[in-house]
């Protein structure tokens, strides 16, 4: 259940706020708010805190100018001045604020000051000798924060306890503690307002790299362009190098295209052309021999360049592979095609190693090198599959002729054959698929001597 909660706040959160910009405003905006209620409510909790806490060191002071003062004038009855020092003792109303009194241990009042006079106390719980209480309560039906502070009066004819109270009318601490508020809320209103301000500044700035990113796509889909700049900030770079990657691929997709259709038109010239030739001998034994073999060979060519030019290339969405799945097969298959040569195949290969592309794509590649292994090997191969820091490194060695130096640049490229009678379609016709699928993925490739004895090819991926 709380998963479908979640869901469905994240659902109604993105309909209510479908802009990058609203949600961080809004969000933002959330936070702002929050701050500055805590921020008010600790703030004006704090001021009532000090105001209280001053306020009961005044009651304090006052408790002991008036201890300072009374005189015991026999048990259980204590003298006074009429006059205090704090004239708001001295005061006939309620409007004075602040009032005394001295009861005893039966809560009989012994004497109270001119503004306590004829106010009606709550009852209060007399208290031992040397502590003191500061609480709320109620004179004459106003709220007043009081001190109660118990003492004793020792004499020849014995100990007497005493209790003075002093207190202050609530209406000063609720007036200094209501103008503190205004105050506070209003430079916190001007502070929210600053800091909205800023926000709506930090947000616009924050996306301007997105709004660059969405008008030089504009550029690209206009022609304008041909690639995102590197101008962005760290975070944004993966997003655009990934792009860039994927303009790099559909230029690349659409070259392999037009050099496969290319190709196709060429390699279909000589078979056409020997076709040709052979109609106009008008020889019929001959003429149906010729004619078998080269249908067979535009079947081939059209089979293999439109193989060739499905091939998809590096692609974010594709799932990954594993190469386990890919070179097992293939060794199994090619073991039974060259069954004659006994030939053996050492295979190290991690199950756990993938690769980031199209599946089809692997399976050509791996299957034109091994092949090529197979075809020219004389008894032993070897494949190395190996996956460290984001790097797929695959190596393909047999024991065969090899492949010369001064033709390894040349077997690379495209239309290149290395077996000029033509009577096997090895090295020269399979590279270049290899080839152009390497270049697919951005990848590399090396042709050397392999300690077979052969030829030894590497290709390295980034994953």
């Amino acid at each position: 259940m709380k998963q479908t909660y979640k869901t469905r706040f994240k659902t109604a959160f993105a309909k209510r706020f479908p802009s990058l910009r609203s949600r961080l405003l809004t969000t933002s905006s959330l936070l702002v708010a929050l701050f500055i209620i805590a921020a008010a409510l600790v703030l004006q909790n704090a001021f009532k805190y000090g105001l209280l806490a001053k306020l009961q060191d005044q009651l304090e002071a006052q408790t002991y100018a008036l201890l300072s003062v009374a005189e015991e004038e026999k048990p259980g009855k204590l003298f006074l001045p009429e006059a205090l020092a704090d004239t708001r003792f001295n005061q006939l109303a309620i409007a004075s604020g602040r009032f005394a009194r001295v009861v005893n241990s039966d809560n009989q009042v012994l004497w109270e000051s001119l503004s306590a006079q004829g106010l009606d106390w709550a009852k209060s719980e007399f208290i031992a000798p040397g502590t003191s209480k500061f609480y709320l309560s109620h004179i004459d039906g106003h709220k007043a924060y009081q001190r109660d502070f118990g003492v004793v009066f020792e004499s020849s004819m014995g100990d007497h306890a005493y209790m003075f109270q002093v207190a202050e009318e609530n209406d000063g601490i609720k007036f200094a503690l209501f103008s503190f508020k205004t105050q506070l809320y209003s430079w916190l209103l001007i502070l929210a307002f600053v800091f909205v301000l800023l926000q709506f500044i930090f947000v616009h700035y924050g996306l301007g790299p997105l709004k660059k990113v969405a008008l030089e796509l504009n550029d690209i889909e206009n022609g304008v362009a041909q690639r995102l700049s590197s101008k962005y900030p760290l975070e944004i770079n993966l997003l655009t190098a990934r792009i860039n990657q994927l303009l790099q691929f559909e230029e690349n997709q659409r070259a392999r295209y037009r050099d496969s259709l290319g190709d196709l038109a060429h390699s279909l010239k000589t078979p056409l052309s020997v076709l040709t030739t052979s109609i106009e001998k008008k020889i019929q034994g001959t003429l149906a021999q010729d004619l078998d073999l080269q249908v067979t060979r535009i079947n081939k060519t059209l089979s293999y360049y439109l193989n060739k030019a499905s091939a998809r290339g590096v692609g974010s969405t594709l799932a990954p592979v594993k190469l386990c799945e890919i070179v097992n097969p293939l060794v199994d298959a090619l073991n039974k095609v060259y069954y004659d040569k006994q030939i053996t195949c050492l295979v190290e290969l991690e199950n756990e190693v993938k690769f980031y592309g199209h599946e089809g794509d692997m399976m050509e590649l791996l299957g034109n090198l091994l092949d090529n292994a197979f075809k020219y090997g004389k008894r032993q191969t070897a494949i190395r599959v190996s996956q460290v820091n984001k790097k797929l490194s695959i190596t393909i060695e047999d024991d065969g002729p090899g492949i010369q130096m001064e033709k390894r640049d040349r077997a690379m490229k495209r239309g290149a054959r290395l077996d000029e009678t033509g009577d096997i379609l090895g090295h020269g016709l399979g590279l270049s698929v290899v080839a152009d699928i390497i270049a697919a993925y951005e990848g590399e490739i090396s042709i050397s001597d392999s300690k077979l004895g052969g030829a030894k090819f590497e290709v390295l991926f980034t994953c």
